[in-house]
Parts: C-alpha cells; sequence; structure tokens
C-alpha cells in the first residue's frame, strides 16, 4: 500500500512530515507545547540531536510517534535527524 493509504487508515491524511512548526519553550523534560494545524500537540526534541538543540525556535517534524510530534531543528533536518530515520 501507498504511504498515502497508510496515512488515511491510521487517521494521519493531515499530518505531514517535513512540515515547520514553532517551538516558544521547552520543558526540562525535553518536551514542548505546540500548536500545530489548529491543535495542541506534544513535542520531543529528536533523540540523535543534543540537549542543548531544545532552544526555542522553528523545528521540522521528522517523524509521529501516538500523539508526539518529533522535531529536529532546521539546519539538522538534513543531517542527522533525516538520516537516522532513513530519510536522507
Amino acid at each position: 500500500p501507498s504511504i498515502e493509504l497508510c496515512r488515511q487508515y491510521l487517521g494521519l491524511e493531515q499530518l505531514r512530515l517535513g512540515e515547520r512548526l514553532r517551538v516558544e519553550a521547552w520543558q526540562p523534560d525535553g518536551q514542548a507545547r505546540v500548536q500545530y494545524r489548529g491543535a495542541s500537540w506534544t513535542a520531543e526534541l529528536d533523540p540523535s540531536l543534543p540537549a542543548d538543540a531544545a532552544q526555542p525556535g522553528t523545528f521540522v517534524i521528522v517523524r509521529v510517534v501516538g500523539n508526539r510530534l518529533i522535531v529536529c531543528t532546521l539546519h539538522n533536518r538534513t543531517r542527522r535527524c533525516l538520516i537516522v530515520h532513513g530519510a536522507a
């Protein structure tokens, strides 16, 4: 089956990997509450990035795990994050 068909089956047709979102503040546990497509989500910094990458700014969605958006910084999205997730 196509990736689009899988997204529809899983109810993820509205989610798009590679889309950008803004993180205003990170919590000490490495998570942040963000607005994405009109809803509140939990964003989590990709584990391949150092903890100090958790700074306010614009991030890219690289994975969706349950109700969490796994994100990478813009400047790392074509390096570590996408390599780790097999999308390079």
